[in-house]
């Protein structure tokens, strides 16, 4: 299979449909969803009381500031129509000030050696764009931070 030869691997679980719009899953031993594996990332080359060292600010969705910056790009958006615009103060406003932090947690996971952090790293990055696919060709509209998962033990 061309799946096999691209190294791809769905790890997949059980869904239980209660209604249209809710469910149980599968518990699934050594993963944890995204939001809290950001939430708990740092780094470790800024100074430590930076708010730009801790994930934990871009994962709270209660941030008044956060929001605040969010709700102006959305309101230009709507108002003018103008989504370049729009898109340009979403990065000066939301983005820049939060720079990625998700890569760390590899970097601090995974860091015995060059090799499994590469190995973890390209792991997660095909599995996500492989479900990223299959999500969209079923029609799962509900993907955010909390509803991706990640292995722990192996990204």
């Amino acid at each position: 299979l061309a799946s096999r030869s691209r190294r791809l691997r769905l790890r997949t679980f059980a869904v239980t449909c209660l209604s249209e719009d809710t469910g149980i899953l599968e518990w699934v031993p050594e993963t944890d969803c995204m939001r809290n594996l950001v939430t708990k990332s740092f780094n470790p080359q800024t100074k430590p009381m930076n708010p730009r060292r801790r994930g934990c600010r871009l994962a709270n969705f209660a941030d008044a500031t956060l929001r605040f910056n969010y709700e102006r790009c959305q309101d230009h958006f709507f108002k003018n129509g103008n989504l370049e615009k729009a898109a340009e103060m979403y990065y000066d406003l939301c983005l820049k000030p939060l720079p990625p932090i998700f890569s760390w947690w590899f970097i601090h996971q995974f860091s015995t050696d060059a090799h499994g952090w590469y190995e973890a790293r390209l792991r997660f990055t095909l599995s996500a764009a492989a479900w990223s696919a299959v999500g969209h060709i079923i029609g799962l509209g509900d993907r955010h931070s909390e509803n991706i998962l990640v292995e722990t033990t192996s990204g």
